[in-house]
């Protein structure tokens, strides 16, 4: 008897039990199902870029941002500003079938990060040409904070066979080439012509490049990965997104000491302005062999020789020596008068090694005035800075006929 009334409860138990457990096991399946679809597509994420790239970009390409930059810290700066990248990940327009291309190089004063898209000197340099030849003009901005003449050299190689044909190239540099020479050694004893300093630029002058072979898709999954973590998606803070970051920057360059540069860093200057030089000249043989003319820029900055606190207060570049992070802490800082002067040589060889070529130069240096009127910083340009370049650029186009197209229409 109490074997049969075990047997009933164990029956009836199976026969309660057995949907709930069925129920149970459902849901237990339905979150394991869950979570491997949410880890692998965490692992792929990374992994998808790396797979379909098939060509070069110096920014991920149809990347959208919008910045709201601080009125209060980068004065001249109004409203929020779009950040964007076409196919090619360069800031513009879409290629399509314009009539002339254009393709701008250079640093961050060249990039006008804090700028929209339709505030950058580059674009305003395809707004105004187009209007002033009556013809349809692309530019192409491939300018990036922090990039420098090794940089540019990388880019000149593979972008001018990428984006065929491109009609001209205009180059703005040297002042990151004398802030590398200053804050660290390495950059001024390296040399193109070594396959390691090519292959070393090459992958930094490029946020996406081709990827072969299952080994190198992974390593450069796991490299964007980690840099993602790492916050090194170029806007990656809100921080940055307002310009806030400005306030240390300048605050620390205030409280360091300002320092006259060492008798030992000035003895190296004559050796960096000659890799300066042969950078210049390796640039300019790209362009030959392309059959693409140049246009040099030289690189303005507010430094002058009677600057007052409040422009003094607006300055955070100048670090001797330290880390390659721009933004990391530095003990000493160089004087204004020997930034200007330094600059100023920088300046003189690009102007020197151009001219012993036959290649266009505009000194922007000379032409623009030392001031709030055109900067927010040491060197970056604001709203009216930037449409001031523009227009002495497409002037400068428009005389020298280096298109071999005449200009119907007076320059804006």
């Amino acid at each position: 008897m109490a074997q049969r009334l075990h047997f009933h409860k164990s029956l009836r138990s199976v026969f309660i039990l057995k949907p709930f457990m069925k129920q149970k096991l459902k849901l237990h399946s339905l979150a394991i199902f869950c979570a491997s679809l949410v880890m692998s597509s965490a692992l792929a994420w990374p992994f998808l870029p790396a797979v379909r790239n098939k060509q070069y970009a110096v920014f991920p390409p149809k990347w959208r941002e919008v910045l709201k930059p601080d009125p209060k810290i980068l004065s001249g700066i109004e409203g929020e500003s779009r950040f964007s990248t076409n196919r090619l990940g360069l800031r513009g327009d879409e290629l399509g079938d314009p009539k002339i291309r254009i393709l701008v190089l250079g640093g961050s004063a060249t990039e006008c990060g804090y700028l929209d898209d339709s505030e950058t000197w580059p674009y305003l340099i395809q707004k105004q040409l187009s209007n002033s030849l009556a013809e349809t003009v692309w530019v192409g901005n491939a300018g990036r904070s922090g990039h420098h003449s090794l940089h540019h050299l990388a880019q000149m190689e593979i972008l001018l066979d990428q984006i065929k044909p491109i009609h001209l190239v205009i180059v703005m540099m040297g002042f990151n080439d004398m802030a590398a020479w200053l804050r660290r050694k390495e950059d001024t004893f390296e040399t193109w012509q070594d396959a390691a300093v090519r292959e070393k630029y090459t992958r930094s002058a490029f946020s996406r490049a081709p990827v072969k072979g299952f080994k190198n898709q992974l390593r450069q999954s796991l490299h964007s990965l980690r840099n993602f973590f790492n916050g090194k998606d170029h806007w990656h803070s809100e921080e940055i997104r307002t310009g806030s970051q400005y306030r240390g920057l300048r605050e620390r360059r205030m409280k360091s000491d300002q320092i006259l540069i060492p008798e030992e860093k000035l003895a190296t200057l004559p050796f960096a302005l000659k890799r300066y030089q042969q950078n210049i000249e390796q640039i300019i043989q790209i362009a030959k062999n392309h059959q693409t003319p140049l246009l040099f820029l030289t690189q303005p900055g507010l430094y002058h020789e009677s600057m007052s606190p409040e422009e003094t207060a607006l300055l955070w570049f100048g670090a001797i020596q330290g880390t390659e992070d721009i933004r990391a802490p530095a003990a000493n800082y160089a004087r204004v008068e020997e930034m200007r002067s330094v600059l100023s040589d920088y300046n003189q060889i690009l102007l020197k090694t151009a001219g012993m070529h036959s290649i266009e130069t505009l000194d922007l240096d000379r032409l623009l005035p030392a001031s709030t009127e055109i900067f927010y910083d040491d060197v970056h340009f604001h709203e009216a800075g930037a449409a001031r370049v523009a227009q002495l650029v497409v002037q400068s186009l428009c005389d020298s006929r280096i298109l071999s197209m005449p200009c119907r229409r007076e320059v804006a």
